[in-house]
């Protein structure tokens, strides 16, 4: 199955306006909520800024689907 999301905004404090009290809580959040979802045999499409820092290959290693395809944004990681 294919799935769509966009903005996850992984290590990006700068987005700390929304109902988390650290980074690290709404990282773990919107992983879990992902991993919820997305089956090993899936292809997750990312929609733009996925992670500002250089820590995205972190992050892609905790979403369990084996097919990833990020589109880049205009917040994102450019490493």
């Amino acid at each position: 199955m294919k799935f769509f999301t966009a903005d996850t905004h992984f290590d990006m404090p700068s987005y700390l306006n929304r109902p988390f009290s650290s980074m690290a809580e709404h990282d773990e959040c919107v992983l879990e909520n992902i991993n919820k979802n997305v089956g090993r045999r899936d292809i997750l499409y990312v929609l733009g800024d996925m992670c500002m820092s250089n820590r995205w290959p972190h992050f892609r290693q905790l979403i369990r689907c084996r097919t990833l395809i990020h589109v880049q944004g205009n917040h994102g990681y450019k490493g």
